[in-house]
């Protein structure tokens, strides 16, 4: 990566601002009562496109030995500006949603800009930041779920047979779509709890909703988030034995069709806490 270069390399601020504003006028409507409106919209579009496209140029590559090299661009952005870092933090958990494989140099990206932000405030507003950005997401209140209920009321809208059963295929292959970008998001949250960027109480608020939706993807994702943190959370204090019981309630009595994948993954987690979190491999050392 240029150092020097990258960023001037990436579309630049004149650039983005003008397709911003050309796209705002295009899309809505050009009346002298409500330029204030579009003004302050087109400002903000503007921003938000101009730092995106910097984004993909400075982040495209990252892995955990260019985390510094990154950061180093981004104080260029003016990353630690309370909105430019709430847009970072949506095209983190966009991109690693979608590429599992960056989540632990993200991870150590967060860590990074945590321990800058530790030493110009006690109380760094960029963890309050990535709390409610991170609750968005697993809430499902994100765009991609807006998308799938328009998929929806196309279904009940549709009157043909064929194709509403093209419609039902589609919705279906999206659903699978999804639910892999959701897991890796929840496994990505594991991450940000180890970086002491997510809270124990944060976390278990995730565990008992994921247990709440009672079905296979809330259980798999309940499953591999704690195959991940679990041990570390219980060196920290914190009583798993609630939720893992729990989860055998629900996985007994059937609740939501579980799955036998998750049902093995369940009791797998479970033999796994009673070995002290130690792999098979890891006890014949």
């Amino acid at each position: 990566m240029d150092c020097d270069g990258v960023v001037s390399d990436c579309v630049s601020q004149v650039e983005a601002t003008s397709n911003a504003k050309s796209w705002v006028y295009d899309h809505f409507a050009t009346s002298s009562s409500v330029d204030s409106f579009l003004n302050k919209s087109a400002e903000e579009y503007y921003q938000r496109h101009y730092l995106h496209s910097q984004f993909d140029c400075i982040l495209c590559d990252i892995t955990l030995a260019k985390t510094s090299v990154c950061l180093k661009h981004l104080h260029r952005l003016q990353i630690y500006e309370k909105a430019n870092l709430q847009y970072f933090v949506d095209y983190m958990l966009d991109t690693v949603s979608g590429n599992p494989s960056c989540g632990l140099a993200y991870a150590r990206l967060c860590q990074e800009i945590l321990n800058e932000c530790r030493e110009m405030e006690p109380q760094p507003e960029f963890v309050k930041i990535v709390a409610t950005k991170c609750q968005l997401y697993f809430e499902k209140k994100t765009l991609i779920y807006t998308e799938r209920t328009l998929k929806s009321l196309e279904i009940k809208l549709c009157t043909e047979p064929l194709a509403e059963a093209r419609l039902r295929q589609q919705l279906k292959e999206y659903d699978v779509h999804l639910s892999k970008k959701y897991i890796s998001l929840v496994l990505f949250f594991g991450e940000l709890f180890l970086r002491q960027l997510l809270s124990e109480v944060v976390i278990m608020k995730y565990l008992n909703t994921l247990l709440d939706r009672r079905t296979d993807e809330s259980i798999e994702c309940f499953c591999t988030l704690l195959t991940m943190i679990g041990q570390v959370m219980e060196l920290r204090g914190a009583d798993l034995g609630g939720v893992i019981q729990r989860m055998h309630s629900i996985i007994d009595n059937n609740y939501g069709n579980i799955s036998r994948k998750v049902w093995v993954m369940a009791n797998e987690l479970t033999d796994l806490r009673s070995s002290r979190w130690m792999t098979g491999a890891e006890m014949h050392v």
